[in-house]
């Protein structure tokens, strides 16, 4: 061995791994994976997506309760014009505020805006003040609300390194220098081994940073997807229902099949082609209210055997689920255009085909009550994360429905 060479002792051995963590630790906080304050911090992570989704989620089913609420409050007599309200206030026009259970918004300000809009014909559709003031007016109510995301704060601290001024002070050097090279060795079997258990012990520590960090964001993720899936389903689904028959005959809505695995098939005055029309009779073609995406089945409107003014049927949409192994249902959609009006409705047990809109359903049931249906559907979603399975995230929604025809 040449003077002055050597192997690495084991204090350097350590202070090189003790770097190597330094490092790494900086790395991950760099990309956010340590929920601390990095060069992508304006970037969210997979649980600040999560929050944001679900407050977002929160938010609409506000909206559709506050303008559920606005429709059954409202008529010609109400008075026009923008209310704004802040934190300060006691509730909205009489519904309860955003901040309150279950919503739990952070909200910031709420403006509602009432208006009257007007027939007009030509061109024979509403248009708000300013095409002139007719008998029959629509009370049009539009509410816009601003919430802070949830989310915490992240501290802002400084480090610093400081060392010794004179840690070699010159006297001392040329002493020290024959010191150490007298004493030059390699590194002994002890020394290696406690460096190797050391260095594991660091590298399983990383790892466990990483896998926790994949895992709440597979878990944020799964919760998300669970929650999105089940509400626009449902948000569907109710709104469709709310338009069909709760008397008549043949009945214009079904339910049936087991507990936890139900269906529901009902009539729609919606046509396939153009969903935005709602087809009611009218007496010629003439009229104001005539659609000519409308199917009146004679050829031409008053569609036989309807009431003037009542709805006619054009489809019959049906949900139910379908088995979809580890990932519990699947809730399927179908929609089949009638061949009259008054067409019997198939049972709901008999359901087939159409088109998924909803994945990770545990259970889903409906039972009908003269006018009232209530609608109850459960979501639950489970991944797997770096080999682990990550815990199941389920929602439970219920709504009641009242039909409206």
């Amino acid at each position: 061995m040449n003077r002055g060479d050597r192997g690495f002792s084991i204090i350097e051995i350590l202070i090189a791994m003790a770097l190597f963590a330094i490092i790494v630790v900086g790395a991950l906080g760099v990309i956010g994976a340590t929920n601390a304050a990095g060069l992508l911090e304006g970037i969210p992570t997979g649980l600040v997506a999560g929050r944001t989704a679900k407050d977002i989620t929160a938010a609409s089913t506000y909206l559709r309760g506050f303008q559920e609420y606005m429709a059954g409050t409202v008529d010609g007599t109400t008075t026009p014009g923008v209310y704004t309200f802040d934190t300060t206030a006691l509730n909205i026009l009489g519904y309860p505020i955003p901040s309150a259970q279950p919503y739990q918004l952070a909200w910031s300000g709420m403006t509602v805006t009432i208006d009257n809009w007007y027939y007009v014909c030509p061109p024979w559709d509403y248009y708000a003040p300013g095409g002139g003031i007719t008998a029959d007016q629509l009370v049009r109510v539009q509410a816009t609300l601003s919430w802070v995301l949830k989310g915490s704060e992240r501290d802002r601290g400084s480090v610093r390194a400081v060392s010794p001024r004179d840690s070699f002070p010159r006297d001392g050097m040329p002493m020290m220098r024959r010191r150490l090279l007298q004493s030059d060795r390699g590194v002994s079997l002890i020394e290696l081994l406690v460096a190797v258990v050391l260095f594991a012990m660091l590298f399983l520590m990383v790892d466990g940073v990483f896998i926790s960090a994949n895992r709440s964001t597979r878990q944020a993720e799964t919760g998300t997807e669970v929650s999105q899936n089940a509400r626009v389903a449902m948000e569907r689904m109710t709104r469709e229902i709310r338009e069909s028959g709760a008397s008549g005959s043949p009945a214009a809505i079904l339910v049936g099949g087991a507990a936890g695995t139900m269906a529901v098939v009902f009539k729609s005055a919606r046509p396939a082609l153009n969903a935005s029309v709602f087809c009611v009779n009218v007496t010629s073609a003439l009229e104001e209210l005539y659609r000519t995406s409308c199917n009146y089945y004679t050829g031409g409107p008053p569609a036989s055997g309807v009431t003037t003014y009542a709805p006619v049927w054009q489809r019959y949409v049906g949900y139910y689920v379908t088995a979809a192994g580890a990932a519990g249902y699947n809730l399927n959609r179908v929609s089949v255009d009638l061949a009259t009006p008054a067409d019997a409705l198939p049972a709901p047990a008999s359901l087939s085909g159409g088109t998924t809109v909803a994945t990770f359903i545990e259970s889903f049931d409906v039972s009908l009550t003269a006018a009232r249906l209530t609608v109850s559907l459960r979501g639950a979603g489970a991944q797997v994360a770096s080999g682990s399975p990550v815990p199941t995230q389920r929602i439970i929604l219920d709504d009641t429905v009242l039909i409206r025809n």
